[in-house]
């Protein structure tokens, strides 16, 4: 019996995960093991066990905790903190890695079996890695995938810059992509791209069709450049609803006090990015916003990524998409406020043997009630 072999028996077994933690910031899963003591529902390990189990899984460092944190003065500083999340599909792994790549530290997570097909999920402008909600996740799971997704440069716990120091552009980051895929060892993907993620993905489609199996293009557009205003508009696409924009920017422009000021922020922001398909829940999106606060390095930061875009020298990708091999399904909303509609049809007229997959109602979201259609289009995509 193979070392991850064991690993899964044991969880299956068990039916729950264990997660190393170092205050409240979950680091790494474990399986479980007998305990060393158990107190106020913490279950604790020796770090030896723990070290060792680490080597045997491939899951990667086992981090000590203090005395204070374990709960326990009586005993060695070699304990390690751990707490159950609840059933689990069988063989499954979730962690939380930071890895070093193209110069910058990418903070991922992974979601489901290493022996599934991996799908890399590349999130869009101003928004964490967080934003690819459970929901969606955990349908991507029941269809066989192994799921990761990452905090883009200047989001979350990753890397942020001083733009005027250091500017990147979209080819930049879709080098970020790639340094995931070398960190998890994946040769080649299957791809989802959401908003400024879609032309992340479009780059990687020019640049890197090699490391790519599919792409999925979710409300995106085949537009960049601009400078550090991006219009997203061109003779045939129609740029950002003018209302809606000057809604925008006068949202923008009112900085945050606080946490809660923040956070109702992004409820408002994401209000207005949605469609009328159905009802906005504004507590699925507070929730997700208080993570990314707490979460985030430097959360003004992610105002570089419009500057990112500006910053792409190709303003109009599609002449080179005319020649790309990678199949692709395009996801796109007809209530759209920021990249119209229009921008989804283009990408679907101009990539070769595109689907379009229209969001009737749908804005600049995924609603929740086409989640089941959007991932089964993946999946024929990805057969």
């Amino acid at each position: 019996m193979r070392a991850r072999e064991l690993v899964h028996v044991i969880l299956n077994t068990q039916k729950i995960q264990l997660h190393i933690v170092t205050g409240n910031v979950v680091q790494e899963p474990i399986p479980t093991l007998p305990l060393t003591y158990e107190k106020s529902g913490l279950r604790v390990f020796s770090l030896e066990t723990l070290k060792s189990v680490a080597d045997l899984s491939g899951l990667g460092q086992v981090y000590e905790v203090s005395n204070r944190i374990a709960g326990r003065s009586d005993r060695p500083h070699s304990f390690i903190l751990a707490c159950a999340t609840g059933p689990i599909n069988e063989g499954t792994f979730n962690v939380d890695k930071l890895i070093t790549g193209n110069g910058i530290e990418i903070r991922t997570e992974s979601f489901g079996n290493k022996n599934d097909e991996p799908l890399l999920l590349i999130m869009g402008a101003g928004g964490a890695g967080v934003y690819w909600q459970d929901n969606l996740i955990q349908r991507l799971l029941d269809a066989g995938r192994f799921v990761v997704r990452y905090d883009n440069r200047d989001t979350g716990k990753s890397t942020c810059f001083d733009f005027t120091k250091e500017p990147y552009s979209l080819e930049d980051m879709a080098a970020d992509a790639i340094a995931v895929l070398d960190a998890y060892g994946i040769e080649r993907a299957d791809i989802a791209g959401a908003s400024m993620g879609g032309m992340i993905s479009q780059v990687l489609m020019i640049n890197h069709p090699h490391r790519l199996k599919t792409a999925t293009l979710i409300m995106s557009s085949p537009l960049s450049g601009g400078g550090e205003t991006p219009t997203l508009g061109s003779d045939d696409l129609p740029g950002p609803d003018p209302a809606w924009m000057e809604k925008m920017i006068q949202l923008a422009m009112n900085i945050p006090e606080d946490r809660d000021a923040a956070i109702e922020q992004k409820v408002v922001q994401f209000g207005m990015l949605a469609g009328s398909a159905e009802p906005y829940d504004a507590e699925a999106v507070r929730k997700i916003a208080a993570i990314e606060f707490d979460q985030a390095r430097n959360l003004a930061a992610s105002a570089n990524h419009s500057l990112a875009i500006g910053a792409t020298t190709l303003s109009d990708r599609r002449p080179l998409l005319r020649n790309t091999n990678v199949p692709t399904l395009v996801i796109h909303g007809t209530e759209d406020p920021i990249l119209p509609y229009p921008h989804g049809v283009a990408l679907a007229q101009t990539i070769p043997g595109a689907e379009l997959l229209t969001l009737d109602k749908g804005g600049h979201d995924m609603p929740e009630c086409y989640l089941d259609e959007m991932i089964s289009k993946m999946q024929v995509l990805w057969a």
